[in-house]
């Protein structure tokens, strides 16, 4: 056969491989599944591309899960010192199919939104190594100075050097196939209800399902997010009428003095909601994110309140432990306690303490006219000063990140800028209880409010009826929070060009 011949074969079979098998050489795929957890982007100088919950830039790592299956990344270790392998483990997190994370390496050591590393990396340079669990080398790097923004990134089956642009923003990792892939997964994996979140005239039974027939379902009614510990769903879960119990308000007042009877509202005018959590999992992996929903169950249905409501579900213990709640007085104040007879609200307690390390996750639902029109996952934290002391507390409510997640505005009708934009997202929300002056609420906060609005700036709020895992809390005001945030929304100046 003319050598002519054949080299037109060849180039014929490579350009009808390329039509039906694109992927295979734009990536090796195959290569990459076999490692599952792969290293897809390192910035030793990062600032302005990546920034962690509290909007510090800081040098980080990427990681993706190529493989079809959950992988627990327990046991791998990161390591800025090849002579030291272990010098940070990787606690228990579970990275998806198809799943891409970001570790910050930072020196701060802590789990929180992100997972953050007892080392940063030096700019100059560094060494830098990713092993798994059983000591196997995943990824292994020396290098010399990055310039700012400077990516180390895997193209093409390759690693190199990759000057960045100034934008912030999540890669897909390294094909669109597979990052839908992703995609489809969570879809498969996600819990179904068969009653959307709201207020219901009849008690039913509530089924759930995936479309993943290899998963189980575990849930629960506490609040808490569903482990294998959990309930497994067998058979359809009963939502009925339930009233509130005059001691569920007892055990849950948490105040430097005596329980305040005045805010413990009547159970005959109260009624209780059912907060359902529910989970997939395979293998004993978590492998889906965490539904939640709350149902109410009256003769009056939709009817049963005027006001809006506001359902907060959040674990029982980052609540009401006595080491770790945010709401108790807790062992700080008991200690305080047997020093000093005297209880004051300024007593070191639980309740009294500030910061990101007091900030728990929750779910929020809002309900207007019995209907669900927002849900959102969020970081709940006491707020407020002396108030703090009250059993009723106020609650500042924020999103887990501060970058392309903010809390919509399904609240405040027309509210708009000093120059008639409408206002239609916030950074965080407070849940006002009043103060130290919970039975007026209703009238003072109004009052004052319509007043000052004819002269000063004021906060938009709305009149809420407030659930804490299915629990009355009682009336509330959800309301904008005086930060920099609100004078960019107000004044449409941006949030970095404001300093309070």
């Amino acid at each position: 056969m003319p050598k002519r011949l054949v080299l037109v074969l060849f180039l014929c079979l490579i350009f009808i491989g390329a039509i039906l098998y694109p992927n295979l050489l734009k990536y090796d795929l195959e290569r990459y599944r076999d490692k599952g957890i792969i290293v897809t982007e390192v910035v030793p100088n990062n600032k302005n591309l990546r920034h962690d919950e509290l909007m510090n830039f800081s040098d980080y790592i990427l990681l993706y899960n190529y493989s079809s299956e959950p992988i627990n990344l327990k046991g791998y270790t990161l390591t800025d010192d090849f002579q030291s392998p272990d010098k940070w483990t990787f606690p228990d997190y579970v990275l998806l199919p198809y799943e891409q994370i970001q570790i910050f390496m930072d020196g701060k050591d802590k789990q929180s939104i992100y997972l953050h590393t007892n080392f940063a990396l030096n700019n100059e340079g560094e060494e830098l190594l990713f092993r798994d669990h059983k000591g196997n080398t995943i990824f292994k790097w020396s290098y010399d100075k990055m310039d700012t923004d400077s990516k180390y990134k895997l193209v093409e089956n390759e690693y190199k050097v990759v000057e960045s642009p100034h934008q912030y923003g999540l890669d897909v990792a390294p094909d669109v196939w597979n990052f839908e892939q992703y995609l489809m997964f969570q879809q498969e994996t996600k819990v179904e209800f068969s009653y959307a979140s709201g207020f219901y005239t009849s008690e039913f039974e509530l089924e759930l399902s995936t479309l993943n027939c290899n998963c189980l379902i575990y849930y629960t009614l506490d609040g808490s997010e569903p482990t294998t510990q959990s309930s497994l769903y067998v058979n359809p879960i009963s939502i009925t009428t339930r009233d509130s119990d005059a001691d569920d308000f007892i055990s849950r007042a948490a105040t430097y003095a005596e329980v305040c009877a005045s805010h413990i509202p009547d159970p005959k005018f109260t009624k209780r909601g059912t907060v359902v959590r529910a989970s997939a999992f395979c293998g004993g992996t978590r492998v889906s994110d965490v539904t939640t929903k709350t149902y109410f169950v009256d003769d009056k249905g939709i009817n049963l309140y005027t006001l809006p409501v506001v359902s907060l579900t959040c674990d029982p213990g980052d609540l009401f432990d006595k080491d770790n709640g945010i709401y108790v007085v807790g062992e700080k104040f008991k200690e305080q306690s047997k020093k000093d007879d005297k209880k004051k609200r300024s007593t070191p307690a639980n309740y009294n303490q500030r910061g990101e390390y007091w900030r728990r996750p929750c779910s929020f639902e809002y309900f207007v006219d019995g209907e669900r029109v927002y849900n959102h996952d969020l970081g709940i934290q006491i707020f407020g000063g002396a108030s703090r002391g009250e059993s009723k507390k106020s609650f500042k409510l924020r999103t887990k990140t501060f970058s392309d997640t903010r809390i919509e505005n399904y609240f405040f009708e027309d509210l708009e800028s000093k120059y008639g934009t409408p206002i239609t997202s916030f950074e965080e929300l407070i849940l006002r209880s009043g103060g130290t002056a919970t039975a007026q609420l209703a009238c003072i906060d109004k009052i004052n409010s319509s007043v000052a609005s004819a002269y000063l700036d004021t906060q938009a709020s709305q009149s809420v009826i407030v659930f804490l895992n299915g629990n009355y809390y009682g009336i509330y005001e959800l309301m904008e929070v005086l930060t920099a945030d609100y004078i960019s929304n107000h004044y449409e100046i941006g949030s970095d060009e404001i300093e309070i």
